[in-house]
Order: structure tokens, then C-alpha cells, then sequence
């Protein structure tokens, strides 16, 4: 296992509930641990959007599945400080590397695009695992909510279409 170096997001894990108990099982102590593990996972969609766990089991997630398992791990751990957060942000050649022939093919410089992550104490982190050459889109962000990691899945897609 690698050595967590302090974040301001760790904390001993100490709850009895099923995530805390799931990464208990992978070897992990600390919420720092967990958040690494996930953050370099692989980026992908998974099939049960239901599952707050799906992240960990499928071996692969988006910022909404890696951030809302890492905020409903939070929380049963006893930090609602730590925010599931919903972006709008102006996606763009600049912040998403690869988007920019899409873009110009329809004469855009950029579009609107969710993106989840979390926040702490007015601190924003992201644990997706962008690629490399990607930017934060936190320059680009033009609206943010906090949201509920069980409400998220529905809340997303409308969100989106706003």
C-alpha cells in the first residue's frame, strides 16, 4: 500500500457502516487511503448508477460515481464538512484536451459540462483522475451546488440540461 502524505481531507476511517466496512476489507484506515484508491481508478462510466459503492466494485468511475462514493464515505464517517459538489463549468480546448475539434467542427469555443467534486471548508479537490494535460475547470465554473450523494444521480442530468 503507498504512504498517504497528510490532506486535508484525511481522517482515521472509524465508521461501522457498509463503506467504511468495504475499504476496512481493501486494507485501508484512513479516508486518504480510500481517496487515492479511487482517484486512480480508471475513468469510466459504471453500469449500476444506483449503487454509491459501484465506484469500488466495477473497478472504475466518473467524478459523479468516484466524488459521491467518496462524500457518502465521508459522511457515514461522521464528516457532512465534507460537500458532494455540482459544477457547470465552460468546457473548452483549454480545460478538456481532445474536445477542441468537436467544438470548432460546430463553430463553438466551448460548451456547458457538469462536473463533480469535493469541497471542504471553501477548498475545492478532485479526485476523478483527469488525464494528463487536463486543467481544473475551476476557472471556467459558472454555477456550483452542493448536493446529496443520493440525490446526485437524478440531479445530474437535469442539472446538465439547464
Amino acid at each position: 500500500m503507498s504512504t498517504v502524505h497528510a490532506h486535508p481531507l484525511d481522517f482515521p476511517l472509524a465508521g461501522t457502516g457498509p463503506l467504511s466496512r468495504g475499504a476496512f476489507s481493501r486494507g485501508h484506515t484512513r479516508f486518504a487511503q480510500v481517496a487515492e484508491e479511487v482517484q486512480a481508478l480508471p475513468y469510466g462510466r459504471v453500469r449500476d448508477l444506483e449503487s454509491v459503492s459501484a465506484v469500488v466494485d466495477e473497478k472504475k468511475g466518473t467524478c459523479s460515481s468516484k466524488h459521491r462514493y467518496l462524500a457518502a464515505l465521508a459522511h457515514e464517517d461522521g464528516h457532512p464538512e465534507i460537500t458532494l459538489m455540482l459544477g457547470l463549468y465552460e468546457m473548452s480546448q483549454e480545460n478538456t484536451p481532445g474536445v477542441g475539434s468537436v467544438l470548432d467542427a460546430e463553430g463553438l469555443a466551448a460548451v456547458p459540462e457538469a462536473h463533480c467534486y469535493l469541497m471542504r471548508a471553501g477548498r475545492r479537490y478532485d479526485f476523478t483522475g483527469l488525464p494528463p494535460g487536463s486543467r481544473s475547470p475551476w476557472e471556467a465554473l459558472v454555477d456550483e451546488r452542493a448536493v446529496s450523494p443520493g440525490d446526485l444521480p437524478g440531479l445530474k442530468t437535469s442539472y446538465h440540461r439547464v
